[in-house]
This record gives structure tokens, C-alpha cells and sequence, in this order.
């Protein structure tokens, strides 16, 4: 592929995004003023070449190939920008403001640890104090604040590369597939989708995650997903960013673990398989249950973590911890189907999964009362409010597009889909029976994903799409007045 020339509005970019972190730094008493601005070049340089990377070896022609190169570099360039002024002028004051009633947000608390694991120079026990069961996400942030400086941006810089890295990783999923009509529509939609852009501004773990959930699924659908096809052979490359991308996962938030296995048991079960590439896959599964049960908890203690907590979490999740759950089910705000929807056993945990996903994927719509006047005060719990609001207003509307993509694909036997389907559902369902208590930003873990998966079902079949929407728009009618009865 030949480099794509910048464009008139990628300099004007870069020229205003400068004038704004100029600005940015001379209201600030930065000692590594240097250092943000040079963080922020380097935000858009790997930007860049985790664009390039990604599609420059695509089979596509080369004039294609640079009109989405051009185009993702333009709105990573525009989301950058508009990160930099929500975190300036929304996200950075809640840090500050310590006496809020709001203070206390994990994005919050993960910056303010960040700083405190600095300022004792990475001793792991300057956590341990603090009684963490995550430390994984506060050394990602406090190593790159250690060389580029303090502020809130650095955290934003390593959101907006990591978040583009997945993007540009599941564009080019799309393009080896050939699911291309309509393909710019999704950069955009990838790179601007609310709640991925609101998250990338925070000092939170979403990112993050959501990040290595995407490289993950979309290398175990390469090397599993492709079943019998003997064009496509697993190669160690593959194997390795699996096995660093399940590292990363589980150091960041330990129950993404049971989504990770019960990944790669559906395909194994699901997906035909050549011989030789199940005896590789089932080795690896079973080297890294190995490897993650009797490591994992050692280099999380090493890191300052008070505990793994594994069973604690599974007694949390399946409602064996019966006073922590009566708990939570006493609280107000929740909303009462998200209350009836608390499980009281193992088995509540597996029934209540399907609609403890649609709630997930529709909160807070319908929980929560939206007053646009009160965005001018620029607090973060509104802006919050808003993006995680047209998200949910965006599930809702595309959703169906999920149910007619994986009828089209199966009609048509693409493997690769239907495993990309596959492990979309894995990684939903993970989400909403994850935790007790349902929390909106946990499905952003899936959302990139989510979206590809409303794009592979808009290049389905027109009726396969009708279908879809009359089945949901049933769905709709009952879950109303289901919750009209409740209310």
C-alpha cells in the first residue's frame, strides 16, 4: 500500500489539538511539561501506525486501502480533540474536587493510586495497604505518568492508542472477510461510538479491557475459527498474542478468565477442527488453566494486590454470598427488574443471563431521567449520563441487526463469522452474569465488538433483516409492559 498524504484537515488537527495542550500545560505547574506534549506525539504517531499496520498487508487494491486509511486517520485525529476537551474541561475537575459527594468512581480512585505508587517509587506495598484485589490497571497508568508526567492526558494518550489499535484490528477482520459495503460508515462509527470515546477520556479499566477483548476474540477466531480451511494454518505469532492479550486480561479485571476458557471450549465444540490445530488448541487451553491458576495469584501478590479473591468473586457472582447479595438487592436507584434480577443461586445466575443482557446492553435508558440543562455545569456525572444514554439508545436500535447477521452467515457457512458470532455471544453473556449488581460501563468490554457485529448484519440479507426487526419490536412490546406492570 502507498502512504496516504496528510490531508488540509489531519494539519489543521494537529495544529489545534498543539494550541490546545500549549494552553493546557501553561495553566498548569507541570516539571514535565516537555513530556506531555512529547506523550501527546506520540498518541498520534502510534495512532498512525497501528492504522498502517493493520491494513497495509490487506489483499484489497491499494486506492481502497488508503480511502479508509485517510478516513481513520481523520477520525482518530477529530476523536482526539474532543477527548482532550472533555478530559480538560469535564473529567480533570472531578479529580480534583476530592470533597464531591461523586468522589470515589473507580476511574478516580485508579488515578489517585497511580499517583500514590509513584510517589513510593512502585513498592508493591504502598498498595497492599489500600486493601485492592486490581493493581494491574494502576501500573499501566503510573508507568507511562512516570515518564511523560502527571496529568490526565496521559492516561487519554494510552486509551486513544490502545482503543485505536482494536479498531483498526477489527476493520481489517471486516476487509479479510469482505464485508466492506458501508465500511466507512463503521470506521466512524468505531472511532466515535459514545461510550468508547467517554471511556477513552476517563483513568478507567474499560479501555483497556476493551481493548485486548477485541485482539483477543478476533486471534482466536483466526486461529480456531477458520475450522477445517487448510489455507489457514495457526502460526506462532497468532498463538503468542493470544496467550499475552489472555495476560493482560486477567491482570486487569481476574473474571474475564472464565469468559476466556468458556471462549475457546464453544469453538473447539462448535467449530470443526483439523486434528493437528485441536491437539494445539487444547494444549494451549490447558497450559494457560495451568499457568494462570498458579502464577496469576503469585505476581498479583507481587504487585501489591491484597488477595486474587477467585472463589470470592464466584460466590459474588453465582449468589452464594447471600448477605453481600440481600445487600445490594435493599438498595434504591436500581431499578426493580435489575433488583429481581440479583441471583440467589447458581442457578438464577444461568436463567437470569438473557435478561440481565438486554438490560445491560439498554441502561441506563428508562432507569435514569436525562436534564441537558445540567450538562453546562460540566459535571462528569451528567456527561457520563449522556454518552452511556446514546449508546444504549444505539443497542436498541441495531440490535436485531445481531439476530439477522448470524441467520445470514449461517446460510452462508462462513466460519470465520460464525465464530466471530460465537465468541460476541460469549463475551455478552460473560458481561451480564460478570456481576451481581449490573453496571452499564462493564459492557463496554464487548462494545467494539458489538458494533462489528451490527455492521456484518447490515450486509445481510434485506429480509433476514425484516424478520429481525418484527422479532424485536415483539420483544419490545412485552418487555414494556412487563415493566409497566412492575412499576
Amino acid at each position: 500500500m502507498r502512504g496516504a498524504k496528510t490531508s488540509t484537515f489531519e494539519l489543521t488537527a494537529i495544529g489545534i489539538i498543539s494550541c490546545i495542550i500549549m494552553w493546557y500545560t501553561g495553566t498548569k505547574e507541570f516539571a514535565a511539561t516537555p513530556g506531555i506534549i512529547i506523550g501527546a506525539i506520540m498518541c498520534i504517531a502510534l495512532g498512525y501506525v497501528a492504522i498502517n499496520a493493520n491494513l497495509a498487508c490487506s489483499r484489497r487494491g491499494d486506492y481502497q486501502i488508503s480511502c479508509w486509511v485517510m478516513l481513520m486517520r481523520k477520525t482518530y485525529l477529530l476523536k482526539m480533540l474532543i477527548c482532550i476537551l472533555i478530559t480538560t474541561f469535564v473529567w480533570e475537575p472531578g479529580l480534583i474536587d476530592k470533597s464531591s459527594w461523586s468522589y470515589g468512581y473507580d476511574p478516580q480512585r485508579f488515578y489517585e493510586y497511580a499517583e500514590i505508587l509513584l510517589e513510593n517509587n512502585f513498592r508493591g506495598e504502598s498498595l497492599r495497604v489500600l486493601n485492592l484485589n486490581y493493581t494491574g490497571i494502576i501500573y499501566y497508568f503510573s508507568i507511562p505518568m512516570s515518564v511523560f508526567g502527571r496529568s490526565t492526558l496521559i492516561p487519554l494518550f494510552m486509551n486513544l492508542v490502545v482503543t485505536e489499535l482494536a479498531i483498526s484490528k477489527l476493520i481489517r477482520f471486516m476487509v479479510d472477510q469482505n464485508i466492506t459495503r458501508g465500511l466507512s460508515m463503521l470506521i466512524i462509527a468505531l472511532t466515535l461510538a459514545p461510550e468508547v470515546l467517554w471511556f477513552d477520556c476517563l483513568s478507567s479499566r474499560e479501555s483497556l479491557l476493551m481493548a485486548l477483548t477485541t485482539y483477543f476474540a478476533l486471534d482466536l477466531v483466526s486461529l480456531i475459527g477458520s475450522g477445517n480451511n487448510e489455507e489457514v494454518k495457526p502460526t506462532i505469532g497468532i498463538i503468542m498474542r493470544i496467550i499475552l492479550t489472555i495476560c493482560g486480561l486477567v491482570l486487569v479485571r481476574l473474571s474475564m478468565l472464565v469468559i476466556i476458557i468458556s471462549s475457546i471450549a464453544m469453538l473447539i465444540t462448535l467449530v470443526p477442527q483439523r486434528k493437528g490445530r485441536l491437539l494445539i488448541v487444547i494444549f494451549v487451553l490447558i497450559s494457560l488453566v495451568v499457568a494462570m491458576s498458579s502464577l496469576v495469584p503469585t505476581l498479583m501478590l507481587a504487585l501489591g494486590s491484597s488477595g486474587v479473591g477467585l472463589e470470592g468473586y464466584l460466590g459474588m457472582l453465582t449468589g452464594l454470598d447471600q448477605g453481600l447479595t440481600d445487600g445490594w438487592r435493599e438498595l434504591d436507584g436500581m431499578g426493580s427488574f435489575a433488583r429481581e434480577l440479583i441471583p440467589k443461586g447458581p442457578f438464577t445466575a444461568i436463567l437470569y443471563s438473557i435478561p440481565r443482557l438486554l438490560l445491560y446492553l439498554l441502561a441506563p435508558l428508562g432507569a435514569q431521567q436525562m436534564n441537558f440543562g445540567l450538562l453546562a455545569e460540566l459535571r462528569w456525572e451528567d456527561w457520563q449520563r449522556l454518552f452511556m444514554m446514546l449508546s444504549a439508545s444505539i443497542n436498541l436500535m441495531f440490535f436485531p441487526l445481531i439476530l439477522a447477521g448470524i441467520k445470514s452467515k449461517i446460510s452462508y457457512g462462513n466460519q470465520h463469522v460464525i465464530s466471530y458470532y460465537l465468541v460476541l455471544s460469549i463475551v455478552l453473556l460473560g458481561i451480564a452474569g460478570g456481576n451481581f449488581i449490573i453496571h452499564e460501563r462493564y459492557r463496554l468490554a464487548g462494545s467494539l465488538l458489538l458494533l462489528g457485529g451490527y455492521y456484518i448484519g447490515y450486509n445481510s440479507e434485506s429480509k433476514d433483516i425484516r424478520l429481525a426487526y418484527i422479532a424485536w419490536l415483539y420483544a419490545m412490546i412485552v418487555s414494556i409492559i412487563l415493566f409497566l406492570v412492575k412499576r
